[in-house]
C-alpha cells in the first residue's frame, strides 16, 4: 500500500493498478479465477486477452477488471452492461496498441470507488450504483453526490457516529483526486483490518465455554491469542495515526479511533469470557481494551496521563457478564471531591461494566483553558486547588463565578472537545460529576445518541443545573437522568423547577462502598491498636479538604496548646488528634505532617499527622468527632456513618458549602466554628479565644457521637440505585 503524495494524477492513479501481491500463489489465484469466469463471465475472446496479460506480469490488472467485470455483469442495469462493454473494448485496444494509460485509468477509478462503496456497506448501507462515466478531473463531486445519495435513502440505518463519518466526508472534504487517492486507500485499509480483528474474534468465539473444555489445549489457545492480539493492538494504533488518518478531520480521526477501539474491547470481552472458563470463576482480563486498567498502555492510542488510579478498586457487586458495556465517567480534580465520587462509582460498577475516566479540565478541555493561557501553564484546576489550599476564598469566589462564564462563552468549541472524547472512547453511557458543562454534556449524548447520568456531587446542585434550561440543551431527551442525594423541601428548592420532575432520581449521597459496610471489629481493634487507643480515650479527626488546606497545621497548634484540665472536660482518658495531610508525593504536605508531628503537647493528648488513608471510613468510625471543611464527599461520609462534625467555616465560604453546613445543623450532626480574628490572621492572634470556643463544640460532637442521629430523610444506597439507573438507561 502506497501512502505518499505524488505531483500528478497519473502517479496516484497508479497505486491502484501496482500489484503488491506478485507471488506465485496469487498468480495461481488469480488464473483459477479467470478460468472459473471463463465461458459464463468473461468472452473466449477477453479470455485470451487476460491471458496474455497475466504473461506479461500484470496479475493486479487482471484480477481487478475480473473483479470489476463480475461486479458489473451480476447487475441488471443495462447502462452498466454498457460499461462493460466498454472495458472490453478498452482491454482490447490496450493489447493491441499497447496503449496502458486508457485501462488502467479505468480500472484505477473504478476500483476507488469499489474502496468507497465497501466502505459504505460495512456502515450497513446499500452499495450505491456505479457511475455510467467516471472522470477523474470530477471524481470527488461524484463520490461525494454517491454520499449524499446513499445517506438519504438509507440513512436511517446509521448510528449517530456513522452518520457523523458520512457528513464528514459529504460536508468537508476536498474534491481532488489527489484527496480522494487517500481516502480511498484509507478505506481500503481499514476494511482489511476490520476484516482482520472479525476473524480474530471469530477465532476466539469458536472455543465453547462449556464445562467439558480441554484445560490444556484451552491454555494453548489462549496463550497464542494473547502473544498475537497485543502487538497487534500497537501496531494498528501506530499504522492509524502515521498513515492511515493523516487525511481526515480531527473529528473523523476520533471516530475511527474510537470503532478500532470497540472492535478490540469486542475481542478482549470475548477472551475474558474463554479464559473465565478456563479458571472456572469470572475475571477481569484488559489484554487489549485500552482503558486505565491497562499495565501497558499503547501511546498510539492517545491515553492520557490518569490522574486517579483505579487499579486497586474491588467489584463491590461482583456478576458475571462476558460483555462489559463501557461507562465514560466525566471528572475533575478540584477539591478531590470528584475524584471521590468517580472512585465510588467504579467500585460499583466494576465487575459489571468497563470503566474510563476523563479529567474534564486538565485533559479534554486543556485547549480551552483561558488561564492556562494567561498564567504561564498554571491550569484552572491548579489555580482553584491552590487558592482553596491557601483559603483565598475571595478569590475562589471569583475564580468559580468567572470560570463558567469563559467556559459558556466556548460552547460550540467545549462541545466539539467533549464530542472527540466521547469519539475516541466509544462508550456505551456517558456520566458526568462535573459542574457548569451538564448542558454541553447533554447536547453531546443526545447528538450521539447515548445515555447521559449526571451524578451531584452536592446537596445544592445549583452549580451542576447551571445553564440548563429549554434554549441550552433539549431537557426532554429520553436517555438522561440526574441524582440528588436526598428528598427533602430545601434540596427540591435549589432546582428550583429548572429540571422535569421525571429527570430527578433520589439515590444516596455517592459514597464509597465502605461506608455502607460494617468493618469486622476485628479490623477497629487493629486500627485503634495502631494508633495506641485506650478504651477510655476520645479521638478527634481533622480533615480540612481532601487536598489538605493549610487550616490543618493551623488548628493542630490550636489542639496542641489543651491542657490536662481541657482534656478531663472532654474525656477520662486521653485524648488522641488525628491530621490528615493529603497526598504525601506532595513537599509541601510532607513538611507539614513532619511540623504537626513535632508541635510538643501534654503527656495526655497524642497527635496523629497522617497522608491521605485509603481506609476513611475505618478512621471515622474509630474517632468521636470531625474537624471538617463543609465540602461535599467529606461531610456526607460522615453523615453516611453519624460522625459529629464541627465545620470550619470561615468568613467566606463558597455557597455549596454554606447549605452542606447548615444542612447537617438543622439534622442536628453538625456546629459551626468561625475562626476569631482581630486582623489578617484568623488563628494566631486570638488562640486562647479560639481554644476557648472550640473546647465545648468538640465536647458537644463528642456527647453527640453517645446517641443515634435521628436524621429527617431516607439514606438510600447509592451503589444500588447507580447500577438500577445505568441498566434502565442503557437497556
Amino acid at each position: 500500500m502506497v501512502f505518499q503524495l505524488r505531483d500528478t494524477s497519473d502517479q496516484l492513479l497508479s497505486h491502484w493498478t501496482r500489484s503488491s501481491r506478485q507471488s506465485d500463489h496469487f498468480h495461481k489465484q488469480t488464473e483459477g479465477f479467470l478460468e472459473d469466469l471463463k465461458g459464463t463471465w468473461v468472452s473466449e475472446r477477453e479470455y485470451r486477452q487476460l491471458r496474455q496479460l497475466l504473461e506479461q506480469k500484470e496479475i493486479d490488472l487482471v484480477y481487478r477488471y475480473l473483479e470489476l467485470q463480475l461486479s458489473l455483469r451480476m447487475s441488471e442495469d443495462r447502462d452498466q452492461q454498457h460499461i462493460s462493454i466498454e472495458l472490453e473494448k478498452k482491454l482490447e485496444n490496450y493489447l493491441k496498441n499497447d496503449d496502458s494509460p486508457h485501462l488502467k485509468r479505468e480500472v484505477a477509478l473504478r476500483t476507488m470507488e469499489a474502496a468507497v462503496c465497501n466502505w459504505l456497506c460495512s456502515l450497513g448501507l446499500d452499495r450505491p450504483s456505479l457511475a455510467l462515466q467516471i472522470d477523474e478531473n470530477n471524481f470527488g463531486t461524484q463520490m461525494r453526490r454517491s454520499l449524499g445519495l446513499a445517506k438519504k435513502e438509507k440513512g436511517f440505518k446509521l448510528d449517530p457516529t456513522e452518520a457523523l463519518l458520512l457528513d464528514e466526508l459529504i460536508e468537508k472534504s476536498d474534491s481532488s483526486l489527489e484527496y480522494w487517492n487517500r481516502i480511498c486507500a484509507s478505506f481500503e485499509q481499514l476494511l482489511i483490518w476490520e476484516e482482520a480483528l472479525d476473524d480474530i474474534l471469530k477465532g476466539i468465539q469458536t472455543h465453547p465455554v462449556t464445562d467439558s473444555l480441554d484445560p490444556e489445549n484451552l491454555e494453548i489457545q489462549l496463550n497464542y491469542f494473547e502473544a498475537e492480539i497485543a502487538p497487534f493492538h500497537k501496531q494498528i494504533g501506530k499504522l492509524l495515526h502515521e498513515n492511515i488518518l493523516s487525511p481526515f478531520s480531527e473529528m473523523f480521526q476520533a471516530a475511527i479511533l474510537g470503532k478500532f477501539r470497540g472492535k478490540f474491547q469486542q475481542i478482549n470481552n470475548a477472551y475474558a469470557a474463554l479464559k473465565s472458563a478456563l479458571l472456572k470463576e469470572p475475571i477481569e482480563v484488559h489484554l487489549c481494551c485500552s482503558c486505565q486498567f491497562c499495565e501497558e498502555v499503547g501511546t498510539y492510542w492517545d491515553e492520557k496521563l490518569r490522574l486517579m488510579d483505579l487499579t486497586e478498586i474491588k467489584p463491590f457487586y461482583p456478576q458475571k457478564r462476558s460483555i462489559q458495556p463501557s461507562l465514560l465517567i466525566f471528572t475533575c480534580g478540584g477539591g478531590r471531591s470528584h475524584f471521590n465520587v468517580t472512585k465510588a462509582m467504579s467500585e460499583y460498577a466494576r465487575g459489571r461494566y468497563h470503566i474510563q475516566v476523563a479529567n474534564t479540565l486538565e485533559d479534554t478541555l486543556a485547549s480551552t483553558d483561558v488561564f492556562k493561557r494567561m498564567l504561564f501553564n498554571f491550569s484552572q484546576e491548579r489555580l482553584y486547588n491552590h487558592l482553596v489550599r491557601n483559603e483565598e476564598f475571595e478569590w475562589v469566589k471569583l475564580l468559580t463565578s468567572v470560570g463558567p462564564f469563559f467556559l459558556m462563552m466556548q460552547q460550540e468549541s467545549i462541545e466539539k472537545q467533549i464530542k472527540l472524547e466521547v469519539l475516541k472512547q466509544r462508550p456505551n453511557m456517558l456520566i458526568s460529576c462535573f459542574p457548569c458543562l451538564n448542558p454541553m454534556f447533554l447536547n453531546v449524548a443526545k447528538d450521539l445518541n447515548l445515555p447521559l447520568l449526571m451524578v451531584t456531587t452536592e446537596l445544592d446542585t445549583t452549580f451542576f443545573t447551571k445553564g440548563m434550561n429549554g434554549r441550552s440543551c433539549d431537557l426532554n431527551y429520553p436517555k438522561w437522568q440526574m441524582t440528588l442525594a436526598y428528598d427533602t423541601p430545601e434540596i427540591r428548592a435549589k432546582i428550583e423547577n429548572r429540571i422535569p420532575n421525571e429527570k430527578i432520581s433520589i439515590t444516596g449521597f455517592p459514597v464509597r462502598s465502605s461506608f455502607n459496610q460494617i468493618p469486622a471489629e476485628v479490623e477497629i481493634v487493629e486500627l485503634r491498636h495502631e494508633f495506641g487507643i485506650g478504651e477510655d480515650d476520645k479521638v478527634l479527626l481533622v480533615i480540612i479538604g481532601g487536598i489538605a488546606g493549610r487550616a490543618t497545621e493551623k488548628y493542630a497548634a490550636i489542639l496542641a496548646s489543651l491542657t490536662a484540665l481541657d482534656i478531663s472536660e472532654l474525656t477520662h482518658g486521653d485524648l488522641h488528634i488525628i491530621c490528615l495531610c493529603g497526598d504525601q508525593k506532595v513537599q509541601d504536605n510532607r513538611e507539614m505532617r513532619f511540623r504537626i508531628n513535632a508541635l510538643p503537647t501534654n503527656p495526655r493528648l497524642h497527635m496523629h499527622a497522617i497522608g491521605g488513608a485509603d481506609d476513611l471510613s475505618k478512621l471515622m468510625r474509630i474517632a468521636d468527632g470531625l474537624l471538617t471543611q463543609p465540602e461535599g464527599c467529606t461531610t456526607n461520609e460522615a453523615l453516611a456513618i453519624g460522625l459529629p462534625m464541627i465545620f470550619h467555616a470561615p468568613f467566606a465560604l463558597m455557597d455549596w458549602e454554606v447549605f452542606n453546613m447548615e444542612f447537617c445543623i438543622q439534622a442536628n450532626i453538625g456546629s459551626r466554628f468561625k475562626p476569631h480574628s482581630s486582623s489578617t490572621n484568623p488563628f494566631q492572634d486570638s488562640a486562647v479565644k479560639n481554644k476557648e470556643r472550640l473546647l465545648p463544640l468538640i465536647k458537644e460532637a463528642f456527647e453527640r457521637r453517645q446517641q443515634k442521629p435521628s436524621l429527617q430523610f431516607e439514606k438510600k444506597d447509592f451503589g444500588k440505585e447507580f447500577l438500577k439507573l445505568i441498566e434502565e438507561l442503557i437497556g
